[in-house]
């Protein structure tokens, strides 16, 4: 009997449809991703004999990979829905002379902080009551384009910080800013390789994009389901236990999960579930060219975004605010 052996791997595309290695893997918990199961184009002939003259047809894989998500991976996933991304480093600045008095920072340059913030020194010359590579947040106090104070908390006091600043450097933290969104060009997705591990091989999907992106959350593990539709496919080994490059963070569960308004009020305590639904309708037969049997590119359709929660109304407050007023 095969040990049990599933998993998920996944690698961006430099080329549509040139299959990549795995750059991420993941734990699954179920996958239909599969070959398509009519690949085959039927010619009835008009001889009355009954013979049929068949030709390889059409062909394009599609399914489901659904697997308990993590931080660390569904940032790629939302990437290859969305189609637009953007990278962004924060700038160090250059801390000016600064008076242990009034606990006021001053910097060489504008800053562009605003309240909220969080930041680190990576380095720093006097400042006692300051630490370096330590998080701190941005006040609304004494904060000018070259002036702020920070707090130990979010939205909390002015560190008082006992000798003055002579030298020293700030940074917004994290200083790497990975930002996805939707992308202007929303016919042709990223595509990438999706590697299934099925216990006695590895089923290689090529030209893989993403039909539609679902996050859901119950009583357990925050799941993603992406639905795939994939160039071809074709078969690999299976990659072994200890060459998987599994996330190092635990799947997020139910009470790691938060939920908030605009306002920044936390409606977490009356929400008992939460789905969002990201739906790129992609079209695999538009990409039907001559010359191939296979897609030689799968654009994207309409966009819809659906959000949707179950929620425990407790009070009348709580449903005016649903329903957007008294009336």
């Amino acid at each position: 009997m095969l040990p049990v052996h599933r998993y998920a791997g996944f690698g961006e595309e430099t080329v549509y449809g040139t299959a990549v290695a795995a750059a991420v893997h993941v734990d699954l918990a179920s996958a239909t991703l599969d070959s398509p199961s009519d690949t085959e184009n039927y010619y009835g002939g008009g001889l009355g004999r009954g013979v049929r003259t068949r030709r390889p047809g059409y062909y394009s894989a599609a399914g489901d990979v659904v697997y308990a998500w993590d931080i660390r991976t569904i940032a790629r996933l939302l990437r290859w829905t969305l189609g637009g991304y953007r990278f962004t480093t924060a700038a160090t600045i250059t801390l000016a002379s600064s008076l242990a008095t009034n606990d006021i920072i001053n910097t060489a340059t504008a800053h562009g902080y605003a309240a909220g913030d969080r930041v680190r020194f990576p380095t720093l010359t006097g400042g006692a009551g300051l630490a370096t590579g330590t998080d701190y947040f941005v006040i609304a106090a004494n904060l000018a384009a070259q002036t702020f104070q920070v707090s130990a908390t979010a939205g909390g006091t002015a560190v008082n910080f006992t000798t003055d600043i002579t030298a020293g450097s700030v940074q917004r933290h994290p200083a790497n800013l990975h930002e996805m969104h939707g992308g202007n060009n929303l016919t042709l997705l990223p595509s990438f390789t999706t590697r299934i591990g099925k216990d006695a091989f590895e089923h290689v999907f090529h030209g893989c994009v993403v039909d539609s992106l679902k996050l859901g959350l119950s009583d357990d593990f925050l799941l993603a389901t992406m639905a795939i539709a994939a160039q071809r496919d074709s078969t690999a080994a299976l990659t072994p236990l200890a060459s998987l490059l599994l996330p190092p963070t635990f799947p997020l569960a139910f009470h790691e999960v938060t939920m908030s308004l605009p306002s920044g009020t936390d409606v977490s305590p009356i929400v008992r579930s939460l789905s969002l639904e990201i739906a790129n309708s992609v079209k695999a037969d538009a990409g039907r060219s001559l010359g191939s049997r296979f897609p030689r590119r799968i654009p994207a359709g309409e966009r819809e975004v659906t959000l949707s929660a179950e929620i425990e109304f407790d009070n009348m407050a709580q449903l005016e605010r649903f329903w957007g007023g008294t009336t």
